[in-house]
């Protein structure tokens, strides 16, 4: 059993995410200190964390390379972009030109 990643409160409901797309992908996991954070105070912070376990340390690689994937995703969508039709400027989370209507591409 291996740890995948540490995530920091306010990334805390992505783990929840991750670990289902884990799980959707054959790799069983389990999330740890998911409720620790009622502990803060008596224990220190940073080991209230969530964390990702992986079952099986032979399939930790390819855990990981799906979290890359997803890693990925997240930054492409968050970089801005300029609507081609307009030249608009939009901020990565729009997926259509909010002043002429254009599908980002």
């Amino acid at each position: 059993m291996k740890r995948l990643k540490t995530f920091s409160f306010a990334e805390g409901p992505q783990a929840g995410m991750i670990k289902g797309l884990l799980e959707a992908n054959g790799i069983a996991c389990f999330i740890k200190n998911e409720r620790l954070f009622t502990a803060m105070g008596e224990v220190p912070f940073v080991e209230c964390f969530p964390e990702l376990w992986i079952f099986d340390n032979d399939q930790v690689e390819r855990a990981a390379a799906l979290l890359a994937g997803v890693t990925a995703a997240d930054a492409a969508i968050s970089e801005s972009w300029t609507c081609p039709d307009c030249g608009e400027v939009l901020e990565g989370h729009f997926g259509q030109c909010w002043n002429c209507g254009r599908a980002r591409s």
